[in-house]
């Protein structure tokens, strides 16, 4: 059974703006215009982020903004999903399409600190990301939050918007570096290039999958795809 919504009477370009507050819209801009790849991270699912039925319920929190200002290799990797019919005797199996699977993103990246103010920044960074991968709360025992819903930009809106959640990070402490200390009462020590690798699942929303459009899409002009 289908849970996407009749009608919605949302736009795509609604969807951004109600998601994406004045600050982020400024981030957005900012690093689609000089091409810097870059992960927003606001706390909420994707029912709760729902368009449909959030226009009236306060966004969920901004979680962090990581900028990765040495370019990273970036990889995507997307697939269909087909159900194979074969007949008694034949020659090959017809194929019935069942789905488009949401994509996998790939980030490798390397935090590069040559001075103690990047090296500051970049321990915030690796730190933000660290903490994507975890649920937001703030006490211990159940509860029903998720980790930060993150926004994936950048490359000049090759990356326009695309809605991911993190499903797994490593982290390098290489040996074949120097360090180089942090401001502050801790003085966290940190590698000069600190590798990091990032994978990323395509998240979505039953409103955004009932916005999708075809041509849009392969014109590059779909916000969020």
């Amino acid at each position: 059974m289908s849970i996407l919504p009749t009608s919605i009477g949302v736009t795509t370009r609604e969807v951004a703006s109600i998601f994406v507050d004045a600050n982020e819209r400024r981030i957005l801009e900012q690093k689609s215009s000089n091409k810097q790849i870059a992960l927003i991270g606001r706390a909420g699912d994707e029912l709760q982020n729902d368009p449909a039925a959030a226009k009236n319920r306060r966004l969920g929190k901004n979680t962090g903004v990581v900028v990765f200002d040495v370019q990273p290799i970036v990889s995507e990797s997307g697939s269909a999903t087909y159900a194979p019919i074969d007949d008694i005797r034949q020659a090959a199996s017809m194929l019935i399409y069942m789905g488009s699977p949401s994509r996998d993103f790939t980030i490798n990246a390397k935090f590069v600190s040559r001075t103690t103010e990047e090296a500051n920044k970049n321990r915030k960074h690796v730190q933000t990301l660290r903490s994507w991968r975890m649920p937001e709360a703030t006490g211990g025992g159940y509860n029903m939050t998720t980790p930060s819903r993150l926004t994936l930009i950048g490359l000049g809106g090759w990356f326009n918007q695309v809605s991911v959640r993190m499903t797994n990070i490593t982290i390098e402490t290489p040996d074949d570096v120097d360090y180089i200390e942090t401001d502050g009462p801790d003085r966290y020590r940190v590698p000069i290039v600190w590798p990091v690798s990032i994978s990323l699942k395509e998240a979505r929303s039953p409103t955004e999958l009932q916005l999708f459009n075809i041509e849009q899409f392969r014109k590059g002009e779909l916000l969020e795809w």
